[in-house]
């Protein structure tokens, strides 16, 4: 079993890479939450910085909500969320019919040769569902672009084609700041 994320890497030529830790990669998680729960019913809505910093601190983990930084955090997930939900792009790629954080487990090939089969897992940021049948896999990146989302990005297309067979899936990166 390999994670998506450390194959991508992999096959992008970025070596195996620990996952994102520190501050980016706890807005990028409180990002990631609050978008998921605009797919759930919570709505962008209209509310002002405090009653947003205190949706995102909601969001927090025990351990995220517990350093001492948490209130620079929360600001900093509920502005890159701010500025998304206005952009015309972003906001037609979030809304509507979607699912979010779709875990799945891929069967391939292993690259290195081996015989046995490689068992790919992780999870799609975002299924998008068009009225048209279409599906675009949505990966949502709150940092700087790098090699290996594209290559993750092809993961979760190889993944989602696997969950709806004949039909036409496409896949965007999502780039929050």
């Amino acid at each position: 079993r390999v994670a998506a994320t450390a194959l991508a890497a992999r096959g992008s030529g970025g070596g195996a890479r620990e996952p994102a830790r520190g501050v980016d990669a706890v807005v990028g998680r409180l990002v990631h939450r609050l978008l998921r729960d605009d797919g759930e019913g919570a709505g962008p809505g209209s509310a002002g910085a405090a009653a947003l910093r205190e949706r995102v601190t909601g969001l927090m983990e025990r351990e995220e909500r517990a350093r001492a930084d948490h209130r620079a955090l929360a600001d900093e997930a509920a502005g890159i969320y701010r500025r998304a939900v206005r952009r015309p792009d972003a906001a037609a790629l979030l809304a509507g019919d979607r699912l979010f954080e779709v875990p799945f487990t891929l069967r391939r090939p292993d690259p290195g040769g081996a015989a046995e089969p490689l068992f790919v897992r992780g999870t799609i940021d975002c299924l998008r569902r068009w009225p048209d049948g279409r599906v675009t896999v949505v990966e949502v990146k709150t940092g700087a672009p790098r090699p290996e989302h594209r290559a993750q990005l092809e993961l979760y297309l190889e993944a989602a084609r696997a969950l709806f067979p004949g039909g036409q899936v496409d896949g965007r990166l999502l780039y929050l700041a």
